[in-house]
């Protein structure tokens, strides 16, 4: 078995590491905290515990991070009525609170400096490929503005040839 180190310090704390052991949390009785992960609620055993939680006025469902358009994270902190998961249509009673300040993207400034480090002799055009469009827009801005020679919107499947 893999030793976890505890980063929260709760005697209490159980890391869950089989996917059964997992799925028995949603016959807890009592109180629990549930720390789950997957990008944006899109996989993963987190769809369990939100299929077996969400409709439970008790419950919060606690957001970590950004959720992205379309999908479950962000119905869930848009607190859509209901939520598919599996296929079916679980109404979302449970309360829903966000934590915004978490996140494992660099923002505006952090992505400058990497662009910056960069030999500028040698790099041509920088393409964003990641984001909701007006934040693309935006940031193509900004890094024009701090001399980006040019910085191009990639649209969803579309090709450049790098030469």
């Amino acid at each position: 078995t893999v030793h976890h180190r505890n980063p929260f310090g709760w005697a209490e704390l159980r890391y869950i590491e089989s996917a059964e052991d997992s799925k028995r949390l949603n016959s807890l009785e009592g109180p629990a905290i549930i720390i789950a992960t997957d990008g944006m609620v899109e996989a993963g055993r987190i769809l369990h515990h939100i299929r077996h939680t969400a409709a439970d006025p008790r419950n919060t469902i606690l957001a970590v991070g950004y959720m992205a358009e379309g999908t479950l994270g962000r119905r869930i902190v848009e607190r859509a009525r209901t939520v598919r998961v599996f296929g079916d249509e679980i109404p979302l009673r449970a309360r829903v609170e966000e934590i915004r300040a978490l996140s494992g993207h660099a923002d505006y400034e952090e992505l400058h400096r990497f662009a910056a480090r960069l030999d500028q002799n040698r790099l041509r055009t920088i393409f964003l490929v990641h984001g909701e469009a007006e934040v693309q827009r935006e940031f193509r801005e900004f890094l024009l503005s701090r001399g980006a020679a040019e910085v191009e919107i990639m649209k969803r499947g579309e090709r450049f040839r790098l030469t």
